[in-house]
């Protein structure tokens, strides 16, 4: 089920449900958060603008970092030894 999310047909429909949400409930459209200024003494100038174009981009992004590790955590849940101590004595009854 989780891993049904992790395709971006799929963060669509939720992205737009969430917009006509936002108009329904007359709330601030999304946007990207504001730009932080690097001090000058940091500024190399040797970084591009990295950050998405639109504030669907950012929060793709976004949702697939949190689809991601949800399901690193979970299987590495489900791998743990005790777990499969418990499987294999569950297989053994």
């Amino acid at each position: 089920m989780l891993s049904s999310l992790r395709n971006d047909d799929r963060f669509g429909e939720i992205f737009q449900s969430a917009r006509r949400r936002i108009n329904d409930f007359e709330l601030m459209p999304l946007s990207h958060p504001r730009r932080r200024n690097i001090p000058r003494s940091n500024d190399d100038k040797s970084a591009a603008n990295t950050s998405p174009g639109t504030p669907e981009d950012l929060f793709r992004v976004q949702f697939f970092k949190v689809i991601d590790s949800a399901l690193m955590h979970l299987d590495e849940e489900l791998q743990s030894t005790d777990l499969g101590k418990y499987n294999m004595l569950a297989a053994a009854c």
